[in-house]
């Protein structure tokens, strides 16, 4: 018993004490009363506060808007940039493939070139070689003939002297 009244008393005194302890305070009558006669006082206060953050944020607001407008603009003159890049470089990529055809067609005349300069070269070399050929041989025809008149005067001068027609004095 004696601790259910102990219980009870400690119940009573948690109970009792738990408003005192709120952190609220309650105003009293003649506060509520001055606060009804400063509120057109507090009133043009907070409006006055809500029309300079009006003007703040319209300002902001119009701040976004701008950057928002040069945002777009710049977006704009990217685009239109990107798109004359683009047009660019198709206009080179077809150039370069008109040069790479030409560039082909120029390296078959050059390997055409180049078969009729081999071509010219041997019948150069050919023309040479005929040519030492012919003076060769007119040399050795001209050696032939001064050997073979030699040996033709030889055997003359052989058969005088045989035949006694032959002066001794005279050798070839």
């Amino acid at each position: 018993m004696r601790l259910t009244k102990a219980i009870i008393i400690v119940l009573l005194l948690f109970i009792i004490s738990f408003p005192m302890a709120s952190s609220k305070a309650h105003a009293g009558m003649f506060d509520r009363l001055k606060d009804i006669y400063q509120a057109p006082d507090k009133l043009a206060e907070l409006k006055g506060q809500y029309e300079s953050t009006k003007q703040m944020l319209e300002g902001q607001l119009e701040a976004q808007r701008e950057q928002l407008e040069l945002t777009r603009q710049q977006a704009s003159d990217l685009l239109a940039q990107q798109e004359a890049l683009l047009a660019q470089q198709e206009g080179l990529i077809a150039e370069q493939e008109e040069l790479l055809k030409n560039n082909e067609a120029l390296k078959l005349d050059n390997q055409t070139l180049i078969a009729q300069m081999e071509a010219a070269e041997a019948k150069k070399q050919s023309l040479f070689s005929k040519a030492i050929l012919i003076a060769v041989s007119l040399i050795a025809v001209l050696a032939a003939y001064a050997l073979s008149v030699r040996i033709w005067r030889f055997v003359v001068w052989r058969k005088q002297r045989r035949s006694g027609h032959g002066h001794e004095a005279m050798l070839p």
